[in-house]
């Protein structure tokens, strides 16, 4: 974590606020640190996190995205670290083609009010997607996958990126947390 520090100061003393997104799909094993929960498991690891850079080297330039990948959610809130140390409760999906509404019910449950995102997805969400989920605020599709037409057409990627929006700069506070 050490290593990172320079840069995110920097990025700080440029007036960057950067998206952070560590401890990234804590709920599945296939990390070191993933796949354990409960109060000294993952979550505990982010909390530290959090207290390191904005505790410790007072870093207050990031915007605390935690996260969670589509599987076994249904215990997720196993995974939270508490609403003080998030601003955006993220999703990857890569078990389902889109997020189904169960999982978009339950990553709504936890975030409590915060916004939420789609961190990484193979397949864009579709305009009929978007539309029965609409509290997602951002959807990053993995780079390789955009022109993988297993997961991406040119239409569906023309229709995403062209769908209308209904959020507008400003419509999702974030506030500062210093």
């Amino acid at each position: 974590m050490d290593a990172i520090v320079p840069y995110l100061r920097q990025l700080e003393h440029a007036g960057v606020v950067a998206i952070f997104r560590p401890i990234h799909e804590m709920n599945e094993g296939w990390s070191w640190w993933g796949g354990r929960p409960g109060p000294y498991g993952s979550r505990e690891l982010y909390r530290f996190t959090y207290w390191y850079f904005v505790e410790y080297y007072g870093l207050h330039n990031m915007i605390w995205t935690w996260n969670v990948k589509d599987v076994g959610m249904n215990s997720i809130a196993d995974y939270w670290p508490g609403n003080e140390y998030v601003d955006v409760v993220s999703l990857d999906v890569w078990m389902k083609a889109f997020p189904s509404a169960d999982d978009y019910q339950q990553i709504l449950t936890v975030a409590g009010g915060k916004p939420i995102a789609l961190a990484e997805v193979a397949a864009i969400p579709s305009p009929s997607v978007m539309s029965a989920q609409p509290r997602w605020v951002w959807w990053m599709v993995w780079a390789e996958y955009l022109k993988d037409e297993a997961f991406n057409t040119d239409e569906s990627v023309k229709e995403a990126y062209y769908m209308p929006r209904t959020l507008r700069q400003g419509d999702i506070p974030i506030l500062s947390k210093k």
